[in-house]
């Protein structure tokens, strides 16, 4: 199998690269950066894929540390590749998850696509992805061999000529089949069985003692049975004295009632007759009292209006007697006038000496005297005037409140004349009248009292007033001894379900016995057979495990000369290295075994290089794959490092290399 060509649309920082791969050495020296481990990967992918999933370390997340770099397009690319004389393409673009990949296949010949591109690589290579990854695929960072379980199963390929999974399936299906079997802990098919069989000889010691049970339970049910049938017919005799007791306190509460109401109706009667009293024979209405209480507001209101009108009266009295115009003073006018007559005549005694002060004395005076004259008459009017109408005001009011008195006198004189028909009922007329009015409802109201009295009375009926031939019977022991025997007929009853139910599962269990001796008989063969089955088992197992040893052992001699052959062509001498089934190595030295985890980084890797180069000799015999070697030199001193380029520099002659290398000195 050879590489033709591939084209990178989008891988890591890789973007539209077209390689075209040659027979023989492909190398690839570009400095750090340049993207030749994306390049290897990307090869790898185009056969198994990407890894990632949910993992978060990035080193091991190939589908999310190669996604394209700044690319709009999509991750994958196509690789063009010959196979058993064909040629074909290999497409595979990259999604966020494997679910989102595409793949195709197409012949290059004839142009068709095929359908079937599920597992490619290992249908290709006829090796999983992880012995891929141990044998073709050189890588820097890890040249350890871990995919054992693929490389087995290709190495049984070529011995046995048969399907790469053959083997490991089978083995598998044995281990599955043995642990369905027998498991740790007691668990498994065998050991569930036997539990089974445990629980059926439970099972079957119960049944056969439940006859034995069923007899004693059926019998403490037949006598619960009587018990109950007895105590049914002591509470139904208990029940007919209870109703007869219960006619007898009825009887004795309808006596009391009847009782009760005579006493109501004497209590009444005698109220009546009280109040009939207080009304001194009289028959009254509450009508007519009402009609009374009438007369009484009305003279209420007119002997307040009156009341007001007098005190009016004597306010009125009052406010002219504090403002009453004073009749004027004879004594004050006639001095005042006899002054002004003197200054009038003064005068004629002044005009001998001064006949313009004579006169002016002789002018005043009688003005004087005239004024006094005048103003003396207007007082004296303006007070016959003010006293007359005060005098008319006053007569008007105490006219209306004279009115009023009348009104009044009359609907006293009524009250009166109504009052006196009662003279047991002392207060003024509205205590009168409401004493009057409450003894007539009084009276109304016990009257209503006797008729209910008398209508119960009725409706009561007649009833014994002796019960002799029930008197033996106390009401409150039966209904106690009612309520005991009832308790104890629910305990009864309760026991008799449960017996009932215990006769029914006795029954069940003892009619289980012959089905329950089948089950047992079924589960003991059946465990006889899946042991027998499980040491076939055991057995086969441990044949193919023989046998695959064996194939191994077939194999380990040629893997460990072409393992010493490639030790001593990169060490320059001779190499005495052992090879276990396993592909674990350890060296002879001096005599001694060592294990190759004694040897330092460089070593090891070489052990690595030696063994994956011995392993694609022995499981490619035929058709011959490429080898993806990416530096893996690096940690190499200068002659190793020289020894292994001119071994790949020969293995170039029978395989495809592409080798990826950064430093002049390692090509």
């Amino acid at each position: 199998m050879k590489l033709l060509k591939c084209h990178v649309t989008a891988f890591g920082k890789l973007q539209n690269i077209d390689i075209d791969f040659t027979d023989g050495l492909n190398v690839f020296n570009y400095e750090n950066g340049w993207g030749k481990t994306s390049l290897s990967v990307f090869l790898k992918a185009m056969f198994y894929g990407l890894k990632g999933g949910r993992l978060k370390n990035l080193n091991e997340n190939e589908r999310e540390k190669y996604k394209s770099w700044n690319y709009p397009g999509k991750t994958g690319g196509f690789v063009d590749f010959s196979h058993s004389g064909k040629c074909f393409r290999v497409e595979r673009f990259f999604g966020s998850k494997e679910s989102d990949d595409t793949v195709k296949l197409i012949d290059l010949n004839t142009g068709k696509e095929y359908t079937n591109n599920h597992d490619l690589g290992k249908r290709l290579f006829e090796i999983d992805e992880d012995g891929f990854l141990s044998t073709l695929f050189f890588s820097q960072s890890d040249l350890e061999t871990k995919g054992v379980a693929g490389i087995s199963a290709k190495y049984n390929s070529a011995v046995y000529s048969v399907d790469d999974d053959s083997f490991t399936e089978a083995v598998k299906s044995i281990d599955d089949k043995v642990k369905t079997l027998v498991k740790t802990g007691g668990k498994g098919i065998i050991a569930e069985e036997k539990n089974k069989i445990a629980e059926c000889n439970k099972m079957i010691e119960r049944a056969e003692n439940a006859s034995e049970a069923l007899k004693i339970v059926q019998n403490n049910y037949n006598a619960k049975k009587e018990e109950a049938n007895a105590l049914k017919k002591e509470i139904g005799k208990l029940n007919e004295q209870i109703i007869e007791s219960g006619k007898v306190e009825a009887n004795k509460l309808v006596l009391k009632r009847k009782k009760d109401l005579l006493n109501e109706i004497n209590q009444s009667k005698t109220a009546i007759k009280n109040k009939e009293t207080l009304l001194s024979g009289n028959d009254v209405s509450l009508e007519e009292i009402d009609a009374y209480i009438g007369v009484y507001k009305d003279y209420a209101e007119i002997k307040a209006k009156r009341e007001v009108s007098s005190d009016s009266v004597s306010v009125m009295e009052k406010e002219i007697k504090g403002t009453k115009t004073k009749n004027p003073s004879v004594k004050i006018f006639v001095i005042i006038l006899l002054l002004s007559i003197i200054v009038a005549l003064s005068g004629i005694g002044f005009s001998f000496l001064s006949l313009v002060a004579g006169v002016i004395a002789g002018v005043l005076g009688t003005i004087c005297a005239v004024a006094d004259v005048i103003y003396y008459f207007f007082c004296r009017k303006k007070y016959k005037e003010a006293d007359y109408r005060n005098s008319q005001r006053i007569n008007a009011q105490r006219k209306i409140a004279d009115d009023y008195r009348l009104i009044e006198n009359k609907y006293k004189e009524k009250l009166d004349l109504f009052r006196s028909s009662f003279p047991l009922i002392s207060g003024d007329y509205y205590d009168f009248l409401d004493t009057l009015k409450e003894c007539v409802k009084d009276i109304q109201n016990e009257n209503l009292l006797i008729t209910n009295a008398e209508n119960k009375i009725k409706e009561l009926g007649n009833v014994k007033e002796t019960f002799d031939e029930v008197e033996t019977f106390d009401p409150e022991t039966l209904r106690r001894t009612y309520k005991e025997k009832n308790e104890k007929l629910d305990a009864v009853n309760d026991a008799l379900s449960k017996d009932k139910a215990n006769i029914a599962y006795y029954e069940n269990t003892a009619a289980s016995l012959y089905d329950l001796e089948n089950r047992k008989t079924e589960l003991s063969e059946s465990v006889k057979e899946h042991e027998e089955y499980y040491k076939l088992l055991l057995k086969t197992s441990e044949f193919l495990k023989s046998a695959d040893e064996d194939v191994k052992a077939r194999y380990r001699a040629p893997l460990e000369n072409s393992l010493n052959k490639y030790i001593s062509l990169i060490c320059g001498t001779e190499s005495a290295a052992r090879i276990d089934t396993d592909l674990n190595i350890t060296i002879e030295e001096n005599g001694e075994s060592k294990n190759v985890a004694y040897y330092s980084e460089g070593y090891k890797d070489l052990f690595n290089i030696a063994k994956r180069f011995a392993l694609i000799d022995v499981l490619y015999e035929k058709d011959k794959p490429f080898v993806i070697l990416d530096d893996p030199f690096c940690d190499f001193d200068e002659e190793k490092i020289a020894n292994g380029i001119a071994l790949i520099k020969k293995l170039s002659e029978e395989y495809q290399i592409l080798y990826f290398v950064c430093h002049k000195s390692r090509t």
